[in-house]
């Protein structure tokens, strides 16, 4: 038996609309994500005469290609026309998660190279390294093709699907523009991709999901990462995004 209270409480949920018919019925701002200038971040695609990507995500579950994720926005700008900076961020009323609420922290790129997923290598090479793998204990697809952690360019992961193909609707392929992840680098996995500068064993709480560290307190699902997509030759075709 319900109390008036709960009761009260229950109509008012019924009554509220949440993710998509919220964001429709109560515009809400979008959430600052990231923020990345050409001059920090090398290999950044960027359309021409633009040299800031500001990322912004609306922190509700959205039906993005049968992903129910936060929905991307991509502002591309200049950076010498950025001259009033907010000192607060906007922030909507109510979120999904409070996974989708990152947590301010400044970026320190590295360069590094990635080689393709193991899936979408020849036959052959995929032979070779299977071979090398035997010998040395060393696993190819984890220690030394992709990295872990948030990134910019690249290659992703197909892990969950297998290899999909990510074409724009003008029919040319889409290259992965960014990657959201729910950790940096991956101690139980061997710590390949841990900076110097981090520590051996990681400090923040991360007991419930396989990625030891989360700087920006992001959680993609149950700790994967979102992947998305651009086409690199029309900045304004719509984004693609999977999560693996």
């Amino acid at each position: 038996m319900l109390t008036e209270q709960e009761q009260a409480d229950l109509k008012r949920a019924d009554a509220t609309p949440t993710g998509e018919d919220d964001a429709k019925a109560n515009p809400m701002p979008l959430m600052a994500l990231a923020q990345l200038y050409a001059r920090d971040v090398p290999g950044l695609s960027c359309p021409e005469r633009m040299d800031l990507l500001q990322v912004l995500w609306c922190p509700h579950d959205h039906d993005e290609h049968d992903l129910y994720l936060p929905a991307v926005h991509l502002r591309w700008r200049r950076a010498s026309d950025v001259t009033d900076v907010l000192a607060d961020q906007p922030e909507p009323a109510a979120v999904e998660y409070d996974d989708y609420v990152p947590e301010p922290c400044l970026l320190h790129p590295e360069v590094v190279t990635e080689y393709q997923d193991v899936e979408l290598l020849p036959q052959d090479l995929r032979k070779r390294i299977e071979d090398w793998e035997q010998a040395t204990g060393h696993d190819y697809q984890s220690e030394l093709s992709l990295t872990d952690g948030w990134k910019v360019g690249g290659f992703a992961s197909w892990s969950l699907s297998g290899p999909q193909p990510m074409v724009c609707e003008c029919g040319r392929d889409m290259k992965p523009l960014l990657t959201i992840d729910s950790g940096e680098w991956e101690s139980p996995y061997g710590g390949s991709w841990r900076p110097v500068e981090e520590p051996d064993h990681p400090t923040g709480e991360f007991e419930s999901l396989a990625k030891p560290n989360m700087p920006t307190k992001i959680v993609i699902s149950r700790g994967y990462a979102l992947y998305v997509f651009a086409c690199l030759d029309a900045f304004d075709h719509p984004l693609r995004f999977t999560m693996q």
